[in-house]
């Protein structure tokens, strides 16, 4: 699985966009499935459909054969039959490194990389599936973006892509997605469910931090309750970052997105003061792509991202 992150487009003699096979987002969020089909840059449609009880555990799909089946009754019904497929899951417990290596050809990389990222990630490695990406080079190094996956998260995923018989061309996990959707060189992410948060922060292009935080069944409140949980696991991160970067800490002018279903009890009244404290600023989420006004886009981010992704 090799990482893609997004990148200008070689012109070519396009097909009219009524012939063009659309592509297929799959995102599993909490307990249940979104997808979406955009051809060329249009969202055509988008859906939600709801998962049974104990499909999906701690973002995790423990049930691939009802998963699948769910999955199939949703595209079916919107009548998606062909089209490339891109699929995600979710990014807790992986783990991403950035790795500074001597340049070297392309046929030697992998290796290097692959030998690199065993010393990095404290992990086996035949628990992980690893992607990665050649960032720029620079004075004899090559810096390299690697992200390593448990296998008990992706491997679910197939097998209910399986069962859906919709099998991905590509996958990724959902924090990236994110990144993408927003487009910043410079950005804070944060993705608010009732079953999770993640928060991302990017620098130069990369995704520097990925946190990912499952709600427990145990916690206590409602939504408000999620929020303000968010909003102390968010001002942890980035203190965390800039007590770490204290040479490069994060401008006070970049921007903050916020994106998920409960996207907008975020921006709500409660953000000011975590908005004067931080001092970023919020900024909706405009992605590049032709979007019904209907399409609620902070809920569908994660999507929206997955299309954006090449395959």
């Amino acid at each position: 699985m090799r990482l893609s992150f997004p990148k200008p487009a070689i012109a070519l003699p396009a097909l009219p966009t009524r012939l063009q096979r659309p592509t297929v987002t799959v995102n599993i969020e909490g307990q249940a499935i979104r997808t979406m089909a955009v051809r060329g840059k249009s969202v055509i449609s988008w859906a939600e459909a709801p998962l049974d009880a104990g499909v999906v555990r701690e973002g995790i799909i423990a049930d691939p054969q009802r998963a699948g089946e769910a999955l199939a009754a949703v595209l079916d019904s919107q009548g998606l039959a062909g089209g490339n497929v891109v699929a995600c899951v979710t990014g807790f417990r992986s783990i991403a490194r950035v790795l500074d290596l001597p340049k070297m050809s392309a046929d030697l990389l992998e290796e290097a990389v692959t030998r690199e990222a065993k010393r990095e990630m404290p992990v086996p490695m035949e628990d992980i599936h690893l992607s990665w990406q050649a960032l720029d080079a620079d004075d004899g190094m090559q810096r390299v973006f690697s992200l390593g996956v448990p296998r008990d998260v992706l491997d679910p995923l197939l097998k209910m892509m399986t069962v859906a018989k919709r099998l991905p061309s590509a996958v990724d996990i959902k924090p990236l997605a994110l990144a993408r959707v927003c487009g910043e060189e410079e950005a804070i992410i944060g993705d608010v469910e009732p079953s999770s948060a993640d928060i991302i922060v990017v620098t130069k292009g990369i995704p520097v931090i990925m946190r990912t935080v499952m709600e427990r069944g145990g916690e206590s409140g409602g939504d408000e309750a999620r929020i303000a949980r968010f909003r102390d696991e968010l001002a942890r991160t980035l203190k965390f970052y800039n007590d770490t970067h204290r040479q490069e800490p994060l401008d006070p002018s970049t921007p903050i997105f916020f994106t998920g279903s409960l996207a907008e009890m975020v921006t709500a009244e409660p953000l000011q003061s975590l908005e004067a404290q931080e001092q970023y600023s919020v900024r909706p989420l405009s992605p590049p792509l032709d979007c019904p006004p209907e399409l609620p886009a902070h809920t569908y981010a994660v999507n929206l991202g997955l299309a954006l992704k090449e395959v």
